[in-house]
């Protein structure tokens, strides 16, 4: 593992590539990195490479002001990968910092190791508990009743000898792809989903609809009313995992379509780092309508 720069929690450098605690404040360095969008302006976008394989990129896009979204990419001593992303829901208060809280939490709990866990589907189901948890203690930053509270998404993967488990409340999505063929691993919770599940609609139909990118569940919810979804997923050699915001996914909902993006953007031996950063630039290229996250391991 190559060893951080600087400590996720203080920001003091680490000189030591074999230390386990930062010397300034003590906290545990087994996690290679944290990028989490700083709450409130200037947050434009951020960039994190842990390796050569895994890395994220955030960005405001062209169109909103203040980038609401927030990610991050790990890799523990123990060789478990976490990518996770978030999207700030914009009709709730302080929507950037839910974002940024949710990823936190998920981090921290997965800097602790599996403990009582044993499926990988199991911790990346805890990640997401401990972001919901984290979110209802995100404060409001202002008094307008018209606003919820501060609400996001998250797209939670962990990584364990080639399976992934992942876990998810909203309509962040985790995607394999393998060449230019892409599965989507994830159910988005939304009004079109739902009214394609129950039958009423079809997913033509309900793509059309005016409510058809409305959230039905985000962590910052009362507790009861979210259903954590959780499952695994295989990551053969060669194959590729990536979580991305709506703000990605958007531009490539037809079958097959982010594929063909991420084929087009990991081409010519581009390291994760720049596969992410092209796909960023190819959504701002096509209008950058919302913040755009994407986290990435290629295998």
């Amino acid at each position: 593992m190559r060893p951080p720069a600087s400590c996720a929690a203080c920001g003091e450098p680490v000189p030591d590539p074999a230390a386990r605690f930062c010397e300034n404040c003590g906290a545990s360095l087994a996690v290679a990195a944290l990028s989490a969008v700083p709450a409130g302006p200037p947050a434009a976008g951020c960039e994190e490479s842990i390796d050569a394989a895994l890395a994220m990129a955030s960005d405001r896009g062209r169109r909103h002001p203040l980038n609401q979204d927030a990610g991050a990419v790990a890799r523990r001593p123990d060789g478990a990968v976490l990518l996770c992303v978030a999207d700030g829901v914009s009709s709730a208060d302080n929507a950037e910092g839910a974002s940024a809280a949710a990823v936190a939490a998920a981090l921290e709990r997965f800097a602790a190791g599996p403990g009582n866990t044993v499926s990988v589907s199991g911790e990346a189901r805890a990640c997401v508990e401990a972001a919901a948890r984290a979110v209802l203690d995100v404060p409001r930053l202002g008094e307008d009743p018209d606003l919820d509270p501060p609400e996001t998404t998250i797209a939670l993967a962990v990584v364990r000898d080639g399976v992934a488990g992942l876990a998810w409340v909203g309509d962040s999505r985790a995607y394999r792809v393998d060449g230019a063929a892409d599965t989507l691993l994830t159910r988005d919770d939304s009004w079109a989903w739902d009214a394609v599940a129950r039958g009423t609609m079809s997913r033509e139909a309900a793509a059309r609809d005016p409510r058809a990118h409305a959230i039905t569940q985000c962590l910052g919810m009362p507790p009861d009313d979210i259903e954590v979804h959780a499952s695994t997923a295989a990551l053969p050699a060669g194959a590729a995992l990536l979580l991305c915001t709506d703000g990605l996914w958007n531009y490539h909902d037809a079958a097959g379509g982010l594929g063909e993006a991420y084929a087009d953007a990991a081409g010519g031996g581009a390291d994760a780092a720049l596969a992410c950063r092209r796909l960023v630039a190819e959504a701002n290229g096509m209008g950058g309508r919302d913040n755009i996250t994407v986290a990435l391991l290629k295998t």
